[in-house]
């Protein structure tokens, strides 16, 4: 009897080892709102850290989300929980964008 409550207690050890041990794998994804000034577009996206602002702003683009010229427009993004503005050309890490930040843009013509 006790050796099996001490195969059980060793069975469920391991097998949250595992599970902690797949999670520190796995990447963790920022929730953001980004707020598009000129349209009044608002978008919850989930992004990777890693990623450039500039990079998810392109492909939001690219798929009809958000209307920007990248050669005839310029865009600022200012970041709500910070209040400033911060470098498209940045990452979300590297802006200081974390979970739940709202991002405002303007999009002025150049």
């Amino acid at each position: 009897m006790m050796l099996m409550v001490i195969l059980a207690v060793g069975i469920i050890i391991s097998a949250a080892y595992a599970h902690k041990k797949r999670e520190r794998g796995k990447e963790k994804l920022l929730t953001l709102t980004i707020v598009m000034m000129n349209s009044g577009t608002v978008l919850d996206l989930m992004v990777k850290p890693e990623q450039r602002i500039r990079d998810v702003l392109r492909v939001l683009s690219d798929n009809g989300q958000i209307v920007y010229t990248p050669f005839r427009e310029q865009f600022f993004v200012r970041s709500w929980r910070q209040g400033i503005y911060v470098s498209p050309g940045l990452t979300f890490k590297q802006a200081g964008i974390f979970y739940g930040d709202i991002l405002y843009i303007d999009v002025e013509e150049v």
